[in-house]
């Protein structure tokens, strides 16, 4: 059974995080703007709030009965729901925060605002302040789903409680990694590569049969550990001295000691710089970024706590 407890200070949130049990959170919703705004006091989505602020915004629909994958305006897919087709198409991996933040509004005063036990989220952190992305997403379903990134809980929240597929339950998805889980995440990368490259091995033997000496660079350049380790770097980084954004740093009293970030990160840099696969060796730019995770873990090593 999956324990549920009412509200968490981080401190006592971490128990979870480090012996990576799931648990629910209640009551941390209620006063977002979404949960107030977003459905209607017949207990329906609010579809004149929604079609005024995003109507006009593209989505990602997909046909419940297909699967096929299109693209419409968002206002077109509320009049289709609006008009009782709710069971007939579905909005997937909408970056709602990501655009609202594009626009210069505010999350926090139209969405969610993030629980204290999830401010120290390295996975957004980075594809926010180096990317034109991020792992925060809109969607539409008919029940209340729950997504785990490397055995991490990481939990999506119902706006609206659904009704005998009548309407839509939309959910808000905030997907998020830290130190307490990168060891699980790195294991899980390397188990998908592995995967990848049997699957992908017609592409290998074509590279090695093109001749020359550069055909392992051009696999390596298959696969994302460059962005895997560049996120880790950042992460390590002093917050003091990160670049301005539009995502904060991370506060100390959010995130886990020194010590503990190091003792994770280390064994798992080791570990990825003796792989037979030699990716640190062979992906363009990826010993540098490792030179820099170094020292960033001698930086923090040698800190007083």
């Amino acid at each position: 059974m999956i324990d549920r407890i009412h509200s968490s200070t981080y401190e006592n949130f971490r128990t979870f995080l480090e012996s990576n049990t799931p648990v629910l959170v209640s009551d941390t919703s209620a006063s977002w703007p979404a949960s107030r705004s977003w459905t209607s006091t017949s207990d329906t989505p609010n579809y004149a709030h929604l079609r005024t602020l995003y109507g006009a915004l593209r989505v990602n629909v997909v046909d419940s009965w297909t699967g096929e994958h299109s693209e419409k305006e968002f206002g077109a897919l509320l009049d289709e729901w609006e008009a009782g087709g709710a069971r007939k198409s579905y909005a997937k991996d909408w970056h709602l925060p990501l655009e609202i933040q594009r626009a210069g509004r505010i999350v926090e005063e139209e969405l969610y605002d993030v629980n204290e036990v999830c401010v120290d989220d390295w996975m957004n952190s980075y594809y926010c302040r180096e990317t034109d992305d991020d792992f925060r997403f809109v969607g539409t379903t008919t029940k209340s789903k729950t997504y785990v990134i490397s055995s991490q809980p990481s939990l999506n929240k119902p706006t609206h409680r659904l009704l005998q597929l009548t309407h839509p339950t939309f959910s808000l998805n905030h997907n998020w990694c830290n130190a307490h889980n990168i060891q699980s995440m790195y294991s899980a990368m390397v188990v998908e590569v592995a995967s990848v490259r049997v699957s992908i091995s017609d592409v290998k033997h074509m590279l090695k049969a093109g001749g020359g000496d550069d055909w392992e660079v051009e696999w390596e350049k298959c696969e994302s550990w460059t962005t895997f380790w560049s996120m880790v770097r950042l992460a390590l980084r002093d917050p003091e001295k990160l670049p301005p954004s539009t995502w904060p740093a991370i506060p100390a009293k959010f995130a886990p000691s020194k010590e503990f970030v190091v003792k994770v990160v280390r064994p798992i840099l080791n570990d990825f710089k003796q792989r037979d696969e030699r990716e640190a060796q062979l992906t363009p730019g990826l010993a540098d970024v490792l030179k820099e995770v170094e020292l960033e873990l001698m930086r923090l090593n040698s800190e007083p706590v």
